[in-house]
């Protein structure tokens, strides 16, 4: 059987080319997808970036009562690429954020 001829299959290329758009846009049109190559870091290097950005950017942005629901989506998918290994520095989820929030209000 072929795979391209099941539901599943026609029904997640559906789903990816109606959605394809705003994924692109959520991958800050491409830019997790160019870190993910970026050299390799150790879980033990990600798991203290993670710490010192939660602790240093994420929270103090949460605790200044930010109210925006979207930024807060977007903020915590930023914290996710960060999980991820993705985006490692402050600087690179600055400029995820700024990237994707311009195309947002476009």
């Amino acid at each position: 059987m072929n795979l391209r001829n099941t539901v599943t299959f026609l029904a997640v290329f559906a789903f990816a080319k109606d959605a394809g758009d705003s994924l692109y846009r959520l991958s800050g049109s491409g830019m997790t997808a160019l870190r993910r190559n970026a050299g390799s870091v150790t879980a033990i290097e990600r798991s203290k970036a993670e710490r010192k950005l939660r602790r240093e950017f994420f929270d103090p942005l949460k605790r200044a009562g930010v109210d925006d629901f979207r930024f807060l989506a977007l903020l915590s998918v930023a914290k996710k690429f960060v999980v991820l290994g993705l985006l490692r520095t402050e600087e690179e989820v600055q400029d995820y954020l700024i990237t994707v929030s311009k195309v947002r209000l476009r």
